[in-house]
């Protein structure tokens, strides 16, 4: 609806201004080919507004000041982003599972790693649960995308820093288990994007997010990711479905008696074999 929305708003300002030099100019072609050229100024002008826009009611945020709360305004302005994204780059989500889990709970969710939007894809459907993401610290370097996910209180870990890894997901604990507006957490075990052509080849999952797990007594909710590789295959041009599926859910009750070796194969288990018999 929204690339529609800005396709229309396009084409109107091409069509008016082939009126306007209607009187002026006989040649049809010409007409044509000045009505094709606004429209298409028209939409990368509508595009570069958004973002300046996004930069505006961002740029105040500031990273340097650490955040335990997710602010409301900066989660709606990341499903604003996410909505204009998904139009502009064709993606349909194809989304099953969420009668699974309740409000009123908080939950670990793991998920095998394909893309950068692939945290954008989750929370934006899960945008009724309040959650934040473990992220690598590069993307909060990112211009205005970094004020955005600071100010949803994602958490920042440095790769192969170990005092970095342990502050973090002491952090990512108190947030899950707070009584005081407590937050999902959202993590990638695989540690980084699976380049894998397989999609169901996935990377060995890190112990840390389950050690997490174990602390906090949460549920894990396991979800497979499919489809969000391919988004830069014709970026504009082509249709992307996305395939985002709640697998299972497990309560602290059924694994604590496993090691987190255990769990954590489990888990990588449960979405390879998944994800290649939806191959």
């Amino acid at each position: 609806m929204f690339k529609i929305l800005l396709v229309l708003l396009s084409a109107a300002s091409g069509v008016g201004f082939s009126f306007l030099f209607s009187n002026s100019v006989k040649n049809i072609p010409l007409l044509v080919l000045i009505g094709f050229g606004m429209t298409i100024a028209t939409l990368l002008s509508l595009i570069i507004l958004f973002f300046v826009l996004l930069f505006i009611f961002t740029f105040f945020e500031n990273k340097n000041k650490e955040r335990n709360y997710q602010s409301v305004y900066f989660r709606k302005i990341l499903f604003l982003m996410d909505k204009l994204l998904f139009a502009l780059f064709s993606m349909k989500i194809h989304f099953s599972g969420r009668e699974l889990l309740s409000r009123n709970e908080q939950y670990i969710i793991v998920c095998n790693h394909r893309s950068n939007v692939d945290s954008l894809v989750i929370d934006y459907y899960l945008k009724n649960f309040p959650l934040v993401f473990i992220t690598k610290d590069s993307l909060f370097n990112v211009p205005f995308v970094g004020q955005i996910i600071h100010g949803c209180a994602y958490l920042k870990i440095y790769r192969d820093n170990i005092k970095s890894e342990f502050d973090m997901f002491s952090r990512a604990n108190e947030m899950l288990t707070r009584s005081d507006k407590p937050l999902s957490i959202g993590v990638f075990p695989e540690g980084t994007r699976n380049k894998n052509n397989d999609v169901s080849e996935l990377l060995e999952f890190k112990a840390g997010t389950f050690r997490m797990a174990f602390k906090s007594k949460k549920p894990i909710v396991i979800m497979a990711l499919k489809g969000t590789k391919e988004v830069n295959d014709k970026l504009l041009f082509k249709r992307h479905n996305i395939f985002l599926d709640i697998l299972e859910v497990i309560e602290f009750d059924q694994y604590k008696d496993l090691s987190v070796n255990e769990i954590s194969s489990y888990c990588q288990n449960k979405i390879s074999q998944y994800l290649k018999e939806k191959n």
